[in-house]
C-alpha cells in the first residue's frame, strides 16, 4: 500500500512505522497458523511456534489472500469434527459413523454462517467506530483514548455473552441465530456462575500454554507438550459444554414451570 502524500509529517511518520511493522509480521507470519483459528477452533500448541523445514513464501497477494480464506475455512471444518467428537460424549449420543459425519458437516456449515454473520457485524460496526476515531482522534487524545477503551469494553462484553455459541450448536443441535439467543440466555439467567467458570476457563487457557511452552524444548518435550495442551483443552471444552447442557436444561425447566403455574 502506497504511502500518503498529504498527510502531516507526525502522522506520515507514524503510517509509515505502522507498515513497516505490517511488512515484518507479513514476513514471519506462518499461513498454516491460520488452521488452528482461536475461536472457533481446535486447541493447539504448535500454532504459534516456527515450523522445522524450510519456508516457503507466498509473493503473490492474491494467492495469499486466498490462502487467508481457504486455511480457516478447513480449519473450521477440523474444528467442528473435534467439538462434534466431544459433544457426542457430553450428550450421551450413540450413533453411527453416518450420522456423525452428517452432523460434522451441519456443524461445519453453521459455524461458517456464524463467522460471516459475526464478521459482517463487526464490519457494520467498526466503520462508523474507525470514522468516529480519526474525527475525534485528531481533535482530542483523550476522546480517542475513550473511544478505545469503550470499544474492548464492548468486544469483551459480547464475547462474554456468546461464550457458549459453540457448545448451543453441538449440544442443542442449533443454527447460529438460535444458538446466540441460547448463549445470550445462559449468562443472563446465571450471570455470576457463568462469569466464575469463564473467568476460570480464559485464565487455565492463557496460562497452560506457559507451562507446555516450558517443557517443549526438546522433541520429546514437544510430544508432552502437545498431549498435555490437547488434554487440558478438551477437559475445558467438555466442562463448557456440559456447563451449558446443565444450565440451559434448567432455564427451560423454569419455563415450563412458569407456564404450569400460569
Amino acid at each position: 500500500m502506497p504511502v500518503p502524500s498529504n498527510l502531516a509529517p507526525d502522522a506520515l511518520q507514524s503510517y509509515q512505522d505502522a507498515m513497516d511493522a505490517m511488512s515484518r509480521v507479513a514476513g514471519s507470519f506462518n499461513l498454516f497458523s491460520l488452521l488452528a483459528t482461536h475461536f472457533p477452533g481446535i486447541p493447539s500448541l504448535m500454532s504459534g511456534r516456527e515450523g522445522l523445514w524450510t519456508a516457503a513464501s507466498v509473493a503473490d497477494p492474491w494467492t495469499a489472500l486466498g490462502l487467508f480464506l481457504l486455511l480457516p475455512t478447513v480449519g473450521i471444518g477440523l474444528a467442528s469434527l473435534y467439538y462434534v467428537s466431544v459433544g457426542r460424549q457430553v450428550v450421551g449420543r450413540s450413533e453411527g459413523i453416518g450420522p456423525s459425519w452428517r452432523r460434522v458437516w451441519k456443524t461445519w456449515v453453521r459455524l461458517l454462517g456464524f463467522v460471516l454473520l459475526l464478521s459482517g457485524v463487526l464490519l457494520l460496526a467498526g466503520l462508523p467506530v474507525t470514522a468516529a476515531v480519526l474525527f475525534f482522534g485528531a481533535a482530542n487524545s483523550s476522546v480517542l483514548d475513550f473511544l478505545a477503551a469503550f470499544v474492548w469494553v464492548t468486544a469483551l462484553w459480547v464475547q462474554f455473552y456468546l461464550f457458549f455459541v459453540v457448545d448451543a450448536m453441538v449440544v442443542s443441535d442449533v443454527g447460529p441465530l438460535q444458538a446466540i439467543r441460547n448463549s445470550v440466555a445462559v449468562v443472563k439467567f446465571h450471570l455470576g456462575s457463568t462469569m466464575g467458570l469463564i473467568v476460570l476457563i480464559w485464565i487455565v487457557t492463557l496460562g497452560m500454554p506457559i507451562v507446555w511452552e516450558s517443557i517443549a524444548q526438546s522433541t520429546a518435550g514437544i510430544v508432552v507438550g502437545i498431549l498435555g495442551n490437547a488434554y487440558i483443552a478438551t477437559g475445558l471444552t467438555a466442562a463448557s459444554m456440559t456447563y451449558y447442557r446443565d444450565r440451559f436444561r434448567g432455564i427451560g425447566d423454569m419455563g415450563q414451570g412458569r407456564g404450569v403455574r400460569s
